[in-house]
């Protein structure tokens, strides 16, 4: 997405919220017909879909992408790979006509963090749910001007990263993964791995690695089928203490809270 389109984005009045709402896999309606909203979506780590609109345009959105659906568009939505997301709908004043696009930041802990909080409370109907998602919708607009302020890693040493990428993809809840096999698997040493890594997603290995874990453990707890034992153990923590530091670092509160309030 080429940034002065979303400095455009600066003038942004959110004058309503329709919804913010936490899709999970294998749900969400596949065609849509003249959207009556605005819709940005925050897709999580696994899932990859393909949008195609009825004026030729395909949108492709892998794990992590941050994605405008204009008012007014029709398109049909084909799962490659299914995963969780959370849409807000809104309507806004002052938001220039932009075609659809799908955005990359290095870093979407802080704004999945925004993204979940505002879902959480449109569900609950707290009265506070509008304005959080109000400032979910301008959180975004500012981390992704952040980001092309900063910069992107160049395409060419981007792709270094490609191989690491897919191992972490299927075998990220392997205890036994480490990073010294994502480097060699790149083909780099692990020195020159870390670097890279940290440039494209703002984190280390271990960092992402970590998150990755914790995100899937929430997804098991909030099913109701495991316990907060079986949860570490399907998510790669083979250590209790651990889990319940690493959990209640990025969640907020312990395994056994997340999943009693669920």
């Amino acid at each position: 997405m080429r940034g002065d389109t979303m400095k455009d984005w600066e003038k942004m009045i959110v004058t309503d919220i329709a919804i913010a709402v936490h899709v999970e896999k294998g749900t969400g309606k596949a065609v849509h017909t003249d959207r009556p909203t605005h819709g940005l979506v925050l897709g999580d780590e696994e899932g990859h879909k393909r949008y195609r609109f009825s004026d030729g345009t395909v949108l492709e959105t892998r794990p992590g992408a941050l994605f405008y659906l204009p008012k007014g568009s029709s398109y049909q939505v084909e799962n490659v790979c299914s995963g969780d997301c959370y849409a807000i709908n809104f309507q806004a004043e002052n938001l220039p006509k932009t075609a659809p696009f799908a955005t990359y930041l290095r870093d979407t802990d802080p704004l999945e963090k925004h993204f979940r909080t505002a879902c959480r409370a449109w569900k609950e109907q707290r009265p506070e749910a509008a304005l959080l998602a109000r400032h979910c919708l301008y959180e975004a607009v500012l981390g992704v001007l952040r980001a092309e302020a900063r910069g992107y890693l160049s395409s060419d040493r981007a792709a270094l990263l490609i191989p690491a990428e897919g191992i972490l993809q299927k075998r990220y809840t392997d205890p036994d993964l480490q990073v010294r096999e994502l480097a060699a698997a790149c083909g780099i040493s692990e020195v020159y791995f870390r670097r890279l890594f940290r440039e494209k997603y703002g984190v280390s290995p271990h960092e992402q690695l970590a998150r990755r874990r914790v995100t899937y453990a929430a997804q098991l707890l909030e099913s109701g089928q495991f316990s907060v034992e079986e949860a570490a153990l399907l998510s790669g923590f083979s250590e209790p203490c651990h889990f319940s530091r690493e959990f209640r670092r990025r969640m907020g509160r312990s395994p056994a809270q997340y999943k009693k309030e669920r």
